[in-house]
């Protein structure tokens, strides 16, 4: 998000490979959807604590679409989806390896 983003500048070192949310003036969840469309678009993962479960069966939801759903529940986003936990010692712990380049 665009204030995380402003709290805890992304690294120099990564900066050529994150992708800062733009705000979007009464979208609350213009995160979420960029999140969804950058992995549909480049086949990436997508390391997010968040279930999408509004995008996947709110239909009047703001945003998406038959496409986004489906590829959510039963497209590549379902593998490609990451969630994470930091142990006690602050290591971030993916429940998935990452993607080879």
């Amino acid at each position: 998000k665009n204030r995380t983003a402003v709290l805890s500048p992304v690294p120099p070192d990564l900066e050529s490979r994150v992708i800062v949310c733009p705000v979007v003036d009464n979208q609350k969840d213009a995160d979420d959807l960029f999140t969804i469309r950058l992995a549909m678009r480049y086949g990436c993962q997508l390391v997010d604590n968040d279930n999408y479960r509004d995008w996947k069966h709110e239909e009047g939801k703001w945003g998406t679409d038959d496409h986004i759903r489906e590829w959510l529940l039963h497209g590549d986003g379902v593998a490609l989806k990451v969630s994470y936990v930091f142990d006690r010692t602050g290591r971030f712990i993916p429940s998935a390896p990452p993607q080879s380049i």
